[in-house]
């Protein structure tokens, strides 16, 4: 897939999701360089709903320029003139124009091209050629100016973390513009339910959608043929005194143990959502765990932790549910997790919440997974042993060898397995076959290496 389709894909979702007046948010880090304004990173975020305090921030600090800025209720025209400046790589704000360099052209890239976002934005990066890095006396004079400043930063880093934007100085990235829009429906999962045979849920929506371009499926289980349906003309509709639209559906759903909803407005899709009735779902493990962690919020909350012993707590009580034995090691010198299956295979596991620990956790996890194979073929054992490296962290943010990973027969498993795991819960899980489907996309990987003209299967 081109750069020019992952720009279709956004431009795509843009054109059927973005109403009249959305707000906007815009953070930025730029350098200036004779009279050019070159942008480093920028991010935009638009959303359905007014900011209940509008911020804004400007920085100069030598040749650095730097800010945020909020708008609420900008009109489509506007957004639109917005949206086409961005995608050529060029911020236009407060009169100053602040640009993406690219000598031969602008690279997109999109997170629509995944088949596995629960919550689905609309969303684009588009990425500029390296610069030159900033030397070091410049940047003792940057950092020096922005301690100096009326409103004081304790230089660069502190700066870029305030932004929250991707560091381009000390991570090397390309220079880049993220964008992302908030869909103009959503379902409100606080408010929806599964329980004593019903189903309701809560839809809002922004006031100028048409409510008609609004599609709803679900699929409730046990799964027949006639538990799937679409349901978007049953949803009943009606306006609050500040327009936002408020859609509810009711739906009898006796013997239901869970419901999957699927909302799209045009061809995009914006939330896949599981609502589980717990007094009936067939995973006891969960039923049990559900008693004391009611949705599982302290463990959702756990697997998103940086601090590692609650991380790895989480991942071994994850497990725990999915139907695994075993748990965290008390031995420092040691995986940070070790599982079996029901038919006493292995699982190994090292836990990271930082991606300066990867490639270290890496290699101690193939070193402990190769010291326990030994020990089981000196022991005549067969039994095998899987190693999985988990990190709470999106896929996008870990930069890894991935070939080398699959080499050492080692899965990865990010934020976004984290979830889809999360999504299986309910559902009894076979240990065997799922170990075995990670193991075969691993040798698949390594087979499409090998040879490249063969598809991935």
């Amino acid at each position: 897939m081109s750069g020019e389709d992952h720009l279709g894909l956004f431009k795509s979702a843009a054109n059927e999701w973005l109403c009249d007046p959305y707000s906007v948010e815009i953070r930025y880090l730029a350098i200036r360089e004779a009279d050019v304004n070159i942008l480093l990173s920028c991010s935009i975020n638009f959303w359905p709903i007014k900011f209940a305090t509008q911020k804004s921030l400007a920085v100069v600090a030598n040749n650095l320029i730097a800010g945020q800025e909020q708008f609420n209720d900008m009109s489509l025209d506007k957004i639109e003139l917005l949206i086409n400046n961005l995608e050529h790589g060029n911020l236009v704000l407060n009169n100053i124009t602040l640009s993406l360099i690219a000598n031969d052209s602008l690279n997109f890239y999109t997170e629509m091209i995944s088949n596995d976002r629960w919550f689905c934005d609309a969303h684009l990066l588009v990425l500029g050629e390296h610069i030159n890095p900033i030397s070091n006396i410049e940047m003792v004079k940057i950092n020096s100016s922005l301690r100096q400043g009326k409103l004081p930063f304790d230089g660069l880093n502190d700066l870029v973390t305030y932004l929250n934007l991707p560091d381009p100085f000390s991570s090397q990235r390309q220079p880049q513009i993220e964008i992302r829009i908030s869909p103009p429906t959503d379902i409100r999962t606080e408010e929806s339910s599964l329980s004593k045979g019903k189903f309701n849920l809560i839809l809002h929506a922004h006031p100028k959608l048409n409510t008609k371009n609004i599609s709803l499926a679900f699929r409730t289980f046990p799964d027949t043929l006639t538990s799937r349906k679409q349901v978007s003309s049953q949803i009943k509709w009606k306006s609050k005194k500040d327009g936002l639209q408020v859609g509810k559906l009711a739906i009898r759903a006796a013997k239901v143990f869970a419901v999957q909803a699927i909302l799209m407005v045009g061809s995009n899709t914006i939330r896949r959502q599981f609502f589980d009735d717990i007094l009936k779902v067939p995973n006891r493990r969960l039923f049990a765990i559900s008693a004391f962690d009611k949705d599982l919020k302290m463990l959702k909350q756990a697997l998103s932790e940086t601090h590692p012993s609650n991380f790895e707590k989480a991942v071994s009580s994850l497990a725990y549910i999915l139907g695994f034995s075993g748990g965290v090691i008390n031995e420092t010198d040691a995986p940070d997790i070790i599982l079996s299956t029901p038919n006493e295979n292995l699982v190994v596991i090292e836990c990271t919440t930082r991606i300066a620990d990867f490639n270290t956790k890496l290699g101690k996890l193939v070193n402990r997974k190769n010291s326990l194979i030994a020990l089981l073929e000196k022991s005549g054992d067969s039994r095998k042993v899987y190693g999985y490296l988990v990190c709470g962290l999106p896929k996008n943010q870990i930069a890894y060898d991935e070939i080398n990973s699959a080499r050492h027969k080692v899965t990865l498993l990010t934020k976004e397995s984290l979830d889809e795991l999360l999504n299986q819960l309910k559902f009894p899980q076979d240990l065997e076959k799922l170990l075995s489907n990670d193991e075969k996309i691993l040798e698949n990987l390594l087979l499409q290496n090998t040879n490249p003209q063969l598809p991935l299967i």
